[in-house]
This record gives structure tokens, C-alpha cells and sequence, in this order.
């Protein structure tokens, strides 16, 4: 429901429905969906400080570190830099070699990043 009052430009609603989804939901996995469509719904209402905010607690509610206050972009534009340097230094067959990952919490964090 949320994600159609969402596409029908129904911002207001979407924020009524998903706050009481994430009152009433006892699991993260009940409450992914409605986060992602209660953020791009404050996008699209140009309150992306909300935006956010919401995104980085339901982050830190999911068990990652997450600095606070964030470090300045140039910080974060020299680490992408060096982690792109070292992964295209890496062979496909060393990727291949790693572990896969099996903590939920991490991979529902990684699949929230996303949107």
C-alpha cells in the first residue's frame, strides 16, 4: 500500500502507513521495504536531511559502525580512490577465494545501502 501512495505522489500517506508498519513489524525483514519507500517518498519531497537520518539509524540499527558526524568528502573520495587502486590490482581468482558472506544483518545493511 505504501509503495503505491508513493507512486501515486501520496507522501503524506506513505509516512502515516510506514510509521505504523514499523511499529507494528517484530523483524528487520518486515520493515526493509517500507524504509526504502518511506526515504525515496521524503526524497521526493525534498526532505532529504529526514531522508537521511532515517537512513543512517535504520544503518545503525542493523549493528554497523557508522562515524558520527560522517567524515568530509574528501576523506571518503580518497578511501573510494584507494579501494578501487587495490581492487583492480586484485586477480579475479583471489576474489573468487573469499569467503562468501553470511551475516544477515551486514548483507540486509548492504542491500539498504543500495537504494
Amino acid at each position: 500500500y505504501a509503495e503505491a501512495e508513493y507512486c501515486n505522489g501520496h507522501f503524506h500517506e506513505v509516512g502515516r502507513v510506514a510509521g505504523i508498519v514499523i511499529k507494528q513489524a517484530t523483524v528487520f525483514e518486515n520493515k526493509f521495504r517500507v524504509y526504502v519507500t518511506l526515504i525515496k517518498s521524503l526524497a521526493g519531497e525534498s526532505k532529504l536531511q529526514s531522508a537521511i537520518d532515517i537512513g543512517i539509524k535504520v544503518i545503525i540499527d542493523l549493528g554497523v559502525k557508522f562515524p558520527c558526524p560522517p567524515p568530509p568528502k574528501n576523506a571518503l573520495k580518497e578511501d573510494m580512490i584507494k579501494l578501487k587502486i587495490k581492487l583492480e590490482k586484485t586477480a579475479d581468482a583471489e576474489l573468487l577465494n573469499y569467503k562468501e558472506m553470511i551475516d544477515t544483518k551486514i548483507i540486509a545493511a548492504m542491500k539498504f545501502l543500495q537504494i
